[in-house]
């Protein structure tokens, strides 16, 4: 029976391996002095990015990998989302996208004279060794992508909490996508090495109020009803478009809520109308007026519900529908009226309008509703005293009230908030308003007196001086009405 026959590769290396054997020591000296002046090069059929680099050594692979990356650090990016362009092309460099040399390095298999040897006495055709380059990205030069992402993709619906005819209901929060940061340099570097657009790495979004969150909300904590006048319409409406904006607002623990932040400047195209307002001591008109009572309404609400209120600012002038001291003004984008939630649970903010009447409820959990005081007192007054505008457009001898204006006061509110355990807390509030003078326009040029029918003879040694004329009582000054 024949011996079975090595096959051909295995025959050759065991020649060379007798060779060595019988030819000894000679040969083993001479490649040890050989390999110690033979610096490793790439394996035959290496190919880094691309690039042929069989039989190169570290400094020519790195010289290769120089040139390509001179050329590939130029290349813009593109983005798709769903099959269309997203946002602007950005370069590599936008990206922070660089070469790590010692990375790509460290993947080519270097080998030494030995190896060489084996290689060329090898009969068959080494099989192709593909090194792909190993990039980095710096993940601060991405915050402008993420950015874009979360403004186009992020915060569907925010979660909120209303009161529906006196039944809580919970709306779970859509948190939308965000960039994956982690998945960024993959699917960069897959779209770069193949020159087509980069598949836009997407993750579903972290959620800031989960539905276990909502479950802590439970009952009414704080509520606050002001009444208005349905038949500023222009007012009226304004009121109801900013309540509802606000309207299951959730708040998490240590959230803080901004009156401005949440409805930004007050236009038109929002909805809002040309109504009163107070500007410096005096009775206006602008878009926007009337949320002031909203404001002011979230205000007391809050006060009651034992909120924080990091910002309120008092008006100019008292208004009619709270006491002094527990308005709050806003206007944008300063002053503000800001609040925070000082519990371990989350709150809601809920906003109902009708029929003149305008009520906000803070919703938490019944079972840590704290136990509220407030008092108030108005500390000093002051007069403002009359301001008299000259108008030659009036008739002489006649004037009209211009603006009411009103006297200057300061106020001092204190809240006592003490939780079911006993333990209290003390916000103090001072308002001063600043009040502004009542302001007539009066034209205080005499009347002329009438002409006398018949002329009186002039006394001999006498004079003709005309009558005295007594000018217009100058009235008081009042206080502000509508705020």
């Amino acid at each position: 029976m024949k011996a079975k026959q090595k096959p051909r590769k295995e025959a050759a290396r065991s020649r060379v391996w007798m060779a060595m054997g019988s030819g000894g020591a000679a040969l083993l000296v001479f490649s040890g002095v050989f390999s110690a002046r033979f610096e490793p090069v790439a394996p035959v059929g290496t190919l880094v990015w691309g690039m042929d680099a069989g039989g190169s050594n570290r400094a020519e692979v790195e010289s290769l990998l120089e040139k390509k990356w001179a050329d590939f650090a130029q290349r813009k990016i593109t983005f798709e989302h769903d099959g269309k362009p997203f946002g602007s092309v950005r370069s590599v460099a936008e990206l922070g996208l660089s070469l790590d040399r010692e990375g790509t390095l460290a993947r080519v298999p270097f080998q030494g004279v030995l190896g060489v040897l084996r290689e060329r006495l090898d009969a068959e055709k080494p099989e192709a060794n593909t090194i792909l380059p190993v990039l980095r990205i710096e993940r601060g030069k991405l915050e402008p992508l993420a950015s874009s992402v979360r403004a186009a993709l992020g915060r569907k619906k925010p979660a909120r909490v209303r009161l529906v005819r006196g039944q809580i209901e919970r709306t779970f929060e859509d948190a939308g996508l965000e960039l994956d940061v982690d998945g960024m340099l993959a699917s960069v570097s897959e779209a770069l090495l193949a020159d087509q657009p980069a598949r836009l790495p997407l993750v579903p979004a972290a959620t800031a109020v989960t539905p276990e969150d909502l479950a802590k909300i439970d009952g009414a904590i704080g509520t606050f009803t002001t009444s208005f006048s349905e038949g500023n319409r222009p007012r009226a409406g304004n009121i109801r478009v900013a309540a509802a904006r606000i309207d299951g607002t959730v708040l998490m623990p240590g959230e803080t809520f901004s009156f401005n932040g949440l409805l930004g400047r007050r236009t038109q195209e929002k909805g809002y109308q040309v109504a009163g307002v107070y500007v410096a001591g005096r009775h206006d008109v602008d878009v926007g007026g009337g949320i002031c009572q909203v404001s002011t309404t979230l205000f007391n609400a809050a006060l009651l519900g034992g909120l924080d209120i990091a910002s309120r600012s008092p008006h100019s002038l008292p208004v009619p529908y709270v006491p002094r001291g527990r308005d709050a003004a806003v206007s944008f984008p300063l002053p503000d009226l800001a609040l925070k939630n000082p519990y371990d649970f989350p709150i809601a903010l809920c906003a109902s309008v009708a029929k003149g009447k305008i009520t906000f409820t803070v919703l938490g959990t019944k079972a840590a509703k704290p136990k509220v005081e407030i008092s108030q007192s108005t500390v000093s007054s002051w007069s403002r005293g009359v301001k008299y505008v000259e108008d030659k457009g009036l008739a002489p001898g006649t004037s009209r009230v211009e603006d009411r204006g009103g006297s200057g006061s300061k106020a001092v509110t204190t809240r006592t908030v003490t939780d079911p355990a006993g333990k209290s807390r003390v916000q103090t509030f001072e308002s001063i308003y600043s009040g502004g003078p009542t302001i007539i326009r009066r034209n205080s040029s005499a009347r002329k007196p009438a002409k006398p029918a018949v002329k009186a003879p002039v006394p001999v040694g006498g004079s003709a001086e005309p009558p005295a004329v007594t000018p217009p009582a100058e009235p008081g000054s009042a206080a502000a009405g509508l705020g």
